[in-house]
């Protein structure tokens, strides 16, 4: 006896399952692009701000002379640390904006999610961890949805093969 057998039909998959699209991660990415942005201004006007105050206080000195300035630069390692720091501050920002750049568009499931933990800690700024620890954790638990993450694999897949 040849039959149908409907146990073969059965399917783990909703019926009307389907990848998400750009819209689903359209203002997450936003969020996590604006907080980007805003890091890589304050990096920006942090240094320019110590930069100036430097610049300043010796000018207002009786004797602004360059080496009066490069004495006052060596003898304060926090000045050091700022300028040490503000090529990986940046990058941080540049990253984060990289990052929100890519979820728009499903690409680089890795440095999103490296990306989204960066705005999680409110790496290189963190007076802004008000702002960006509930986008950070928005974006996380987004990348975290298996559609979303199906729809990454999907995307790497029709780049590799074209």
């Amino acid at each position: 006896m040849i039959g149908h057998d409907e146990r073969d039909d059965y399917d783990d998959e909703r019926w009307d399952y389907q990848l998400p699209r750009t819209s689903v991660v359209r203002w997450p990415a936003s969020a996590m692009w604006a907080c980007g942005v805003v890091q890589l201004l304050g990096v920006q006007v942090w240094v320019g701000f110590v930069a100036l105050l430097l610049v300043l206080v010796d000018l207002v000195d009786d004797d602004p002379a360059l080496s009066d300035v490069w004495r006052k630069v060596c003898g304060e390692p926090a000045l050091w640390g700022t300028f040490a720091a503000w090529p990986f501050a940046t990058a941080c920002a540049l990253f984060v904006i990289r990052g929100a750049n890519d979820l728009r568009r499903f690409r680089r499931y890795r440095w999103v999610v490296v990306a989204a933990v960066l705005t999680v800690f409110s790496v290189p700024v963190p007076c802004l961890a008000v702002l960006q620890v509930p986008v950070g954790v928005w974006v996380l638990l987004l990348l975290a949805r298996r559609g979303v993450r199906a729809r990454f694999e999907a995307d790497a897949r029709s780049v590799t093969t074209c």
